[in-house]
């Protein structure tokens, strides 16, 4: 006569021994997941505050951040200086102000220095075929200017697109030039 178990040990279950994780291993089909050794808690990607160590890291960079500035800082020239000045309350979501007046006739003589220089660099960087500069090499105020320019002709676009849906009617909306209604 075959020898029969109580009715709680007949329930599936994991067999004694094996854990969640060493089965889904084993069931993965990866062979390298198969013969790894069991993987201990592994720490999360990205950085958690009050991890022990990241402290005493974090407080080490700030420091050495802050004598590199102090050093450097002093050192700039007045127009990298500004230009500095300028980047922080840009980062922290403030406005700059304006700059010092200057005659018209040198402000467009400085200008086209500036554009002879940029345009000089264009071509070094198409003959390297490499770009060194992500805002093209235009000065902050030409790259500030551009992109609110930009901001403004999404924005006008945006408004356009959403005046179209009343000229059309019953919902639809424009695209590739043909009227799409939309099934309710």
């Amino acid at each position: 006569r075959p020898l029969q178990l109580p009715a709680a040990s007949k329930a599936a279950g994991p067999p004694p021994g094996i854990s969640a994780a060493e089965r889904k291993r084993f069931m993965s089909g990866k062979v390298a997941d198969i013969r790894a050794k069991p993987r201990t808690e592994e720490p999360k990607k990205g950085r958690r505050r009050g991890d022990g160590d990241g402290d005493v890291e974090d407080a080490e960079f700030k420091h050495t951040l802050k004598e590199v500035l102090d050093y450097v800082i002093p050192n700039l020239s007045s127009y990298h200086r500004r230009q500095y000045e300028e980047q922080r309350i840009r980062a922290l979501g403030g406005t700059i102000e304006k700059r010092p007046t200057m005659p018209y006739k040198l402000y467009q003589e400085v200008r086209n220095r500036q554009e002879a220089k940029r345009q000089l660099r264009l071509e070094e960087d198409k003959l390297l075929g490499v770009s060194t500069s992500a805002s093209s090499h235009r000065s902050m105020l030409a790259t500030d200017a551009l992109r609110s320019k930009k901001k403004r002709a999404a924005k006008e676009k945006r408004a356009r697109r959403e005046d179209r849906t009343y000229d059309i009617g019953m919902g639809a909306r424009e695209r590739r030039g043909m009227a799409v209604i939309p099934q309710r």
